[in-house]
């Protein structure tokens, strides 16, 4: 008996997914992660990671890598960071947010005299600015002895956390309101301020650090990111319009180019890089600094300059492979 084989069918070509930068504008109420999940499910794939967490009571720019975009989140990601904070003085809390317990209300009588309020807060901010250590909130993700801080603090255990070397570019005072007192809560001054800071600066710390400089204490009431690196709210896309209509996703490239140089090569460029390989070539990079070389397919190579040749750290394939 012959048995003739069937013709095999062409294997069906995958789905597409989608890949590159969603910028999103992170509602009040929800951690960084309740928007990737959000995210995951309005653009259908569970490959999506987000640079730069925002706290809960934090609203603004989040950036959110899609499909393989994920893979370059070092190089997207923002060093510096901008702020609108509205910072209570006269009030501590646990977190050093309006989230937190009260744990101090030594009240504003220092600060009653409008002009001196001004001086004193422009003073102790202006103190406040440049390369500065900063200790970080006890109610946040550092990790002490292989725990969350902020589950140790919970569980009433006592936390004493490190100085980190950061920066504070701007801190801006500009505008104040006095609060009056009422049963709970003693006399406060709102100070609104616009705020740039490097990566891994905690604005909650500069608000107890701005209380305590003016001889009393404080916490963030409000706080919106405007800025992170490249991006902008004008960038931004609110969460509820992810979710019910989610916009097109900035293209991987397109993103790269907002960050750093990017140059085009030739397809016999675009597959040695895809191998691993070092090339040389005419494209200017400072040694050390990061720079995508970009093929004719789409396939992306993040290189280091190293002497003469550029050295691929991370590739991302085309369309062609």
């Amino acid at each position: 008996m012959t048995v003739v084989a069937a013709p095999s069918m062409p294997p069906s070509p995958a789905p597409s997914q989608p890949a590159g930068l969603l910028i999103v504008d992170k509602p009040m109420g929800m951690t960084s992660h309740d928007v990737v999940s959000k995210v995951r499910r309005a653009v259908g794939t569970r490959r999506v990671g987000h640079a730069g967490t925002l706290d809960p009571r934090a609203t603004g720019v989040l950036i959110c890598a899609v499909g393989g975009a994920t893979r370059l989140l070092t190089y997207l990601q923002a060093e510096e960071k901008e702020y609108e904070a509205l910072i209570v003085i006269g009030e501590g809390r646990l977190s050093d947010d309006a989230d937190g317990e009260v744990t101090a209300q030594p009240g504003v009588a220092m600060l009653r005299d409008p002009q001196r309020a001004r001086t004193t807060l422009i003073d102790a901010a202006a103190a406040l600015t440049g390369p500065i250590a900063q200790v970080p909130p006890q109610v946040s993700a550092k990790h002490v002895k292989g725990r969350r801080a902020h589950a140790l603090v919970r569980a009433g255990e006592q936390v004493d956390l490190a100085a980190v070397d950061v920066r504070v570019d701007q801190f801006r005072l500009r505008s104040l309101r006095w609060q009056p007192a009422d049963e709970h809560t003693p006399e406060t001054v709102w100070a609104e301020f616009t705020i740039t800071v490097s990566a891994g600066t905690y604005i909650r710390s500069l608000a107890r650090d701005l209380g305590a400089a003016v001889g009393s204490a404080g916490h963030v009431r409000d706080l919106r990111r405007t800025r992170a690196g490249a991006w902008t709210v004008a960038d931004a896309v609110p969460l509820a319009q992810v979710v019910t209509a989610p916009p097109a996703i900035i293209d991987t490239a397109v993103a790269l180019r907002r960050v750093m140089a990017c140059h085009e090569v030739d397809a016999g460029t675009e597959r040695a890089l895809g191998h691993g390989r070092s090339v040389s070539g005419p494209w200017p990079a400072a040694s050390g600094q990061p720079m995508a070389l970009i093929g004719p397919s789409g396939g992306i190579a993040i290189v280091r300059r190293e002497g003469e040749y550029l050295r691929p750290v991370t590739v991302l394939p085309g369309s062609g492979r």
